[in-house]
């Protein structure tokens, strides 16, 4: 095997697509995997790298400060439906570790102007001086306060909630919508939108390969 410290495990290089691992043999394989380097908070001081698009306008945006979170409400422009806005809560990914109410605001500024929903953004504690379960919490508290309040602070229809995120952010909702159907009275959910969420780890080599490994996605070949 590889010196490298992201070679391609040799157990699963014939199963991918050789455009594939060339591409990763030149741009990624020489990288130090993330989670083998030491943590330093200081990590979130650096800049973001550059590539979003601008935030959208929309009708209103209103930070809200909940127990040991915050969150930031994009509002549509015009009349809400007479039940009123749709919601989407979308929260951030990094790891548990790094990221802030401010993220993704590009992103969830423009689920509330293309989908004509209030699109709820998620400041959650982060790891590792907020141990788990502090993120879920606030996520939890964050789903109720939109639930209970979220027609009076920003004319949302409660009965169609949404909860979404990415990597870390898709992993917290995922647990979210699961909880939601333990509270009393239970949170009726209408959508995930998980994007790359972090669900499930097992070592990827010899007879432990993920599904996805088998099935012709992700740079597979059939």
């Amino acid at each position: 095997m590889s010196d490298l410290p992201s070679a391609i495990h040799p157990d699963i290089l014939p199963r991918l697509d050789p455009e594939y691992v060339a591409i990763h043999n030149e741009h990624i394989a020489h990288r130090i995997p993330p989670h083998t380097i030491l943590w330093n908070p200081d990590i979130r001081n650096a800049p973001y790298i550059p590539g979003g698009s601008p935030v959208r306008t929309v009708g209103a945006v209103k930070d809200i400060n909940l127990q040991n979170c915050k969150i930031r409400a994009f509002i549509p422009e015009g009349t809400p439906p007479p039940e009123g806005w749709p919601v989407l809560l979308y929260i951030h990914g990094g790891g548990w570790t790094l990221g802030s109410v401010d993220t993704l605001n590009s992103f969830i500024s423009r689920q509330c102007k293309e989908n004509n929903c209030v699109s709820v953004a998620l400041g959650y504690r982060l790891a590792p001086e907020n141990p788990y379960p502090a993120a879920v919490e606030d996520t939890i508290d964050a789903l109720k306060f939109i639930y209970y309040n979220g027609k009076a602070e920003f004319n949302a229809n409660v009965n169609k909630i949404a909860v979404g995120g990415s990597s870390s952010g898709g992993n917290l909702a995922a647990i979210a919508c699961l909880k939601a159907q333990e509270l009393t009275p239970p949170i009726p959910i209408i959508f995930q939108l998980l994007i790359v969420p972090g669900k499930r780890r097992k070592r990827i080599q010899n007879d432990h390969l993920l599904p996805a490994f088998s099935d012709g996605q992700h740079g597979i070949r059939h």
